[in-house]
């Protein structure tokens, strides 16, 4: 990933000498349409210019920036007639503001309360078991959760005993120690720990030795379809999403402890934007006896995103996305409302938690999978 510093530059470049302000990039913006009042796209692109050549900026840019939900919905190619990456727009000017505000560029702690969260809601022995690497030698599959799900290492013993059901023998690369690098920092335009961390990831999984790589969280997949794909050498092993992964083993898995349920399914939107895991999860959960699958108003590549990263930086904004969704889910009349990602459902619990109306029942699908197999946990988020 050497390149990436070079191509945050040579796309601001490109952004300062050959963007037209046709405002495709805003148009199709997927938080556009929660705002109260929609900013107009030169003056929003004006900003953006103004800034990353130096300048101040405009209130338009910066609110475009703050409301980004970072839901992979511009990502479409013919989003910008001269190839220019929406998403990465607002990554550069994060990365200027880091560098221009802050006496100490990503000072901030990179995981504030990962390891206070994950040592409560665990036993020593728990804990222990879900921070440490495991290679198993011979192993031809390897597991990697991510680091943001240890906020809610639940999930993470979930993982680990789904796993353990499927029965083939897998190694394990734990996460916070290990991030493909689109952690906070990353994702604020820290190119340099972005490289670092990336590498030091991909040079353990391949330590494993494992021919096929598990990844659980969605943010991972589109980054390395995002980034790795673009700045690293080929990958020497085939990646995966939990998903897929249990749909490959499904009739390997007993559910017996399965109970009939109706539910709806709100998907990553990243992912769902990108093409990725459209219907392996589906699938799963369609396998599941007792199991009614309802879709709300929005899914598949036009689903809704939760509110993501707009709902800390700009929550007036991301709040609405947040409301939004969990009203397509009361509309479909279904028992629960099952997420996948981590992040996901930290924003959905967090939101009923702080408004005291917990009328849908959230849950994450790595809980609902668990049950069906008879493994019961409480949910940290509950």
């Amino acid at each position: 990933m050497a390149k990436l510093t070079q191509y945050f530059e040579d796309s601001r470049k490109k952004l300062l000498t050959e963007c037209m302000n046709c405002g495709l990039c805003v148009e199709n913006c997927k938080v556009m349409e929660f705002l109260p009042e929609r900013p107009d796209s030169d003056e929003i692109m004006d900003g953006f210019k103004s800034y990353l050549s130096g300048g101040e900026g405009n209130a338009a840019m910066k609110l475009k920036a703050d409301a980004c939900m970072r839901c992979y919905g511009c990502q479409q190619e013919e989003y910008c007639p001269i190839g220019l990456d929406s998403l990465l727009i607002n990554e550069m000017y994060w990365r200027d503001w880091e560098f221009r505000t802050q006496e100490k560029p990503y000072s901030r702690v990179q995981y504030d309360n990962h390891e206070e969260r994950s040592r409560k809601f665990t036993t020593p022995e728990e804990y222990e078991k879900i921070t440490t690497v495991k290679i198993v030698p011979g192993a031809k599959v390897a597991l990697f959760p991510g680091c943001n799900v240890y906020r809610q290492p639940d999930k993470v013993l979930n993982m680990l005993d789904i796993m353990d059901a499927i029965g083939i023998p897998y190694s394990f690369v734990p996460g916070v120690e290990y991030c493909c690098g689109q952690a906070n920092r990353g994702s604020r335009g820290d190119t340099e720990w972005m490289e670092l961390a990336g590498n030091k990831l991909v040079d353990k999984l391949i330590e494993t030795g494992a021919e096929t790589v598990v990844f659980w969280c969605p943010t991972c997949a589109c980054h390395i379809e995002y980034r790795w794909d673009k700045f690293m050498d080929a990958l020497p092993f085939k990646r995966i999403s939990f998903g897929g992964f249990i749909l490959e083993n499904i009739d390997k898995l007993d559910f017996s402890g399965a109970k009939e349920c109706k539910i709806t399914f709100h998907e990553p939107c990243k992912t769902a934007y990108m093409g990725i895991d459209l219907e392996e999860i589906r699938n799963v959960l369609r396998a599941i006896p007792g199991t009614e699958l309802v879709e709300m108003a929005h899914h598949h590549d036009n689903a809704m995103c939760c509110g993501c990263r707009a709902v800390n930086s700009k929550p007036e904004i991301g709040n609405i996305v947040t409301e939004a969704r969990l009203q397509e889910a009361r509309d479909t009349g279904a028992e629960k409302m099952l997420d996948v990602c981590h992040n996901c459902h930290w924003i959905f619990r967090r939101y009923q938690i702080a408004t005291g109306v917990e009328d849908v029942n959230v849950e994450n699908y790595s809980t609902y999978i668990a049950a069906a197999l008879g493994i019961e946990r409480d949910d940290s988020m509950k």
